[in-house]
């Protein structure tokens, strides 16, 4: 009980974690993947789980090994939910190795360099960049 605590803990407050961070916080391994069958938390690719709560289109961009992009991006900065039915805009750097087998789950913008924002996005100003060569004018202004 105390772990379940303790690992809802952490992800409410993270978010997103990696086994390795979680474990060296204080969870059981086990535990963690026990949690996970019941639906409370959600593994995202390998190593990396994420709150039950965690905006879906976070989890395709992590899973993917990227970031959100684009409009994705830009909904996340204005707080919005992600749009249900459009692919979700992924930031990824050239040789991103999760790509093969999902990426007709998103539309991936592709970097040489990591681009600025946070863990979960590019910045705003990185996004509305790639709205400017990607989206068509007459559906965002």
């Amino acid at each position: 009980m105390v772990g379940m605590l303790l690992l809802e803990t952490l992800l409410n407050e993270w978010k997103v974690a990696t086994t390795a961070d979680l474990v060296s916080a204080g969870v059981d391994k086990q535990l963690i993947y026990l949690i996970a069958q019941t639906g409370r938390i959600r593994r995202v690719r390998k190593g990396l789980w994420a709150a039950a709560d965690t905006e879906p289109a976070i989890c395709v961009a992590l899973s993917l090994g990227g970031r959100l992009a684009c409009v994705s991006a830009s909904r996340y900065w204005s707080g919005l939910a992600s749009s249900s039915g459009e692919k979700v805009h992924v930031s990824v750097t050239r040789g991103a190795s999760r790509l093969a087998s999902r990426q007709a789950e998103a539309v991936v913008h592709w970097s040489r360099f990591p681009l600025a924002g946070n863990e979960f996005a590019v910045a705003l100003e990185v996004a509305r960049e790639q709205m400017t060569r990607c989206v068509p004018h007459e559906r965002y202004p």
